[in-house]
């Protein structure tokens, strides 16, 4: 019983939540934490934690700068902004489904007429 309240604890809640949605594309979120975040966090950033870089095309991960830049510029060199129009160029063409409203005396007269069919159906099942 105490291993389990031991392993309980030692759970990193961080990693079990769901992400915290904030606007701005990664990059942008961690050059704007550097230049305007407060002393922790820019330690933090600095010295406490590696970023891995991911091509947006083929998804390879990089752990340094210079191994990304040379993916792209050797093996991946298509950008992820074609794949995007390539991607919405190849969407199925929209269908257009265009209802015609009744007119509000066409919805009267069924609604009376089944009313009609209704009382009667009661009057001739009555004992």
């Amino acid at each position: 019983m105490a291993d389990k309240e031991a392993a309980g604890s030692n759970l990193d809640v961080s990693q079990l939540r769901t992400p915290i949605q904030i606007s701005g594309k990664p990059v942008e979120q961690v050059l704007s934490s550097i230049h305007y975040g407060s002393p922790e966090l820019r330690c933090l950033l600095m010295d406490e934690c590696d970023l891995i870089f991911e091509c947006k095309v083929c998804r390879a991960l990089f752990r340094d700068l210079p191994n990304f830049i040379s993916h792209k510029r050797v093996y991946c060199t298509k950008s992820s902004m074609d794949n995007r129009h390539v991607t919405i160029a190849s969407l199925p063409e929209e269908k257009v489904v265009v209802i015609q409203p009744q007119a509000p005396e066409e919805t009267e007269k069924a609604v009376n007429s089944s009313n009609r069919k209704e009382s009667q159906y009661s009057k001739s099942t009555r004992p």
